[in-house]
């Protein structure tokens, strides 16, 4: 049903809803909420306290592109251009993956753990957006970071959100495959590394929801047939970039604690936590090199 045969923002979001629904999509009413948010471009207070405002019909046009990218399964991140977290507004496109809220967990990890009141940096692997690195740094004033991807796109987004929040001075962003364009007696010595690393299965590719597999790059999905190639040359190359003493923090998959505890412990790590997500499951590992780190 075309939105035009609609009037007020009330019979637009119902139906928007029903569209939405009707493309298999369960959070039908909230995007269809979301989006006419957007289009109009008013406080969300205003909108629920208007809902007999009529959209002029460039606001129509707007709404209808959107609803159809919607209804494809494309997800309200890339179509909004940006996604909150840790109460910032960050910058993605298909380049990147979508910062999710159970990354958060990681960042409590690190904050929790990383030193106060000293000069600190922080290598952050696969950076993506450059939330991860842009979050700690936001809570430690003293601290800098590098950020490295093996995307030239995904490091430009990581750029434009560390200028957009006044980052750009503490940060520097570079392409690597993890550690591959990184010298280790030159830029070693890191006090902490953090990493939300591809490590879905190869197998479980193909039950991912339409909007991760057909919209979000695979690469940093895919993590081979157990999903832990990228944290077997993470783990490799960590005793030469760590300091004595130094911290690391990944986000891992479902069902794979038991094995990146394994390869951490083989690393040479010493392991201090396994933390949960929001949803209970196992998701964040935290270990410190003992007395083997970058001297």
């Amino acid at each position: 049903m075309s939105l035009h045969v609609a009037g007020s923002i009330a019979q637009v979001k119902k139906i928007v809803t029903v569209r939405l629904q009707s493309a298999g999509i369960d959070t039908a009413h909230l995007d269809a909420r979301l989006l006419v948010n957007h289009v109009v471009n008013r406080d969300p207070g205003w909108v629920v306290g208007n809902p007999e405002f009529v959209l002029s019909s460039s606001q129509w046009d707007h709404l209808e592109s959107l609803v159809k990218r919607r209804e494809r399964r494309e997800p309200l991140a890339y179509i909004f251009g940006q996604k909150e977290f840790w109460s910032f507004d960050f910058q993605v496109n298909s380049a990147t993956l979508i910062p999710r809220s159970e990354s958060e967990t990681l960042v409590q990890a690190t904050l929790e753990r990383l030193p106060r009141g000293r000069d600190a940096r922080i290598l952050d692997l696969g950076t993506g957006t450059g939330c991860l690195l842009l979050a700690i740094l936001s809570e430690r004033l003293d601290t800098k970071g590098l950020g490295v991807d093996n995307s030239l796109a995904a490091l430009a987004i990581a750029r434009r959100n560390a200028a957009e929040l006044g980052f750009t001075a503490r940060t520097v962003f570079r392409e690597s495959s993890w550690f591959s364009a990184l010298n280790a007696d030159a830029e070693g010595g890191f006090e902490a590394i953090v990493t939300n690393p591809p490590y879905v299965k190869d197998e479980e590719m193909k039950t991912l929801a339409p909007e991760i597999i057909n919209y979000e790059p695979e690469k940093a999905l895919r993590g081979g047939v157990d999903g832990l190639d990228a944290y077997r040359q993470i783990f490799a190359g960590l005793p030469s970039f760590l300091c004595p003493g130094g911290l690391f923090v990944g986000e891992f998959g479902s069902g794979q604690v038991e094995a990146v505890r394994a390869l951490a412990h083989d690393a040479g790590l010493a392991i201090m936590d396994v933390q949960n997500d929001l949803a209970g499951e196992p998701r964040i590992i935290v270990a410190r090199t003992p007395k083997g780190g970058k001297k």
